[in-house]
């Protein structure tokens, strides 16, 4: 699968085409998860999970920077 973090308009057309050349279709991760930040705590960040089939969960990071929720959903995704 050709996964990708976020959909912009700028550049579905060229992951578009490169998921077509690999015989798949594109799957954009945002679609699948929503993630919350859910603040610093003891030095890890928690971070609030909502899946698509509506399951909910929350995970702690030992990496803190913003970013990482994006990272998370990502992740998610491909491993689906």
């Amino acid at each position: 699968p050709v996964v990708i973090g976020e959909r912009h308009p700028e550049t579905e057309a060229v992951f578009a085409r490169q998921a077509a050349g690999c015989g798949v279709g594109p799957i954009y991760a945002d679609t699948h998860y929503q993630v919350v930040d859910g603040g610093l705590e003891e030095g890890l960040r928690t971070v609030w999970v909502t899946a698509a089939s509506g399951a909910s969960f929350h995970v702690k990071l030992d990496l803190t920077g913003l970013y990482q929720l994006r990272n998370l959903r990502t992740v998610l995704t491909a491993i689906e």
